[in-house]
């Protein structure tokens, strides 16, 4: 992992936590399920963990 990495890793999980967000709310008020508490935040759950682990092998920091 080189400094340049180092720097924009962070910022791409933060922009994929916000961007996951909002593509599971909007499956969510589109399906009529409950984002907060319901299965909104388990498929959020989901998909952040999975693009997370993703993102962190793309960047070569697992």
């Amino acid at each position: 992992m080189t400094w340049v990495d180092a720097i924009l890793l962070p910022l791409v999980m933060v922009a994929w936590l916000f961007l996951s967000y909002d593509a599971v709310n909007r499956l969510c008020r589109s399906r009529g399920w409950a984002m907060r508490g319901g299965a909104g935040m388990i498929i959020w759950i989901a998909v952040g963990f999975a693009g997370g682990a993703y993102l962190m092998v793309l960047f070569n920091a697992l």
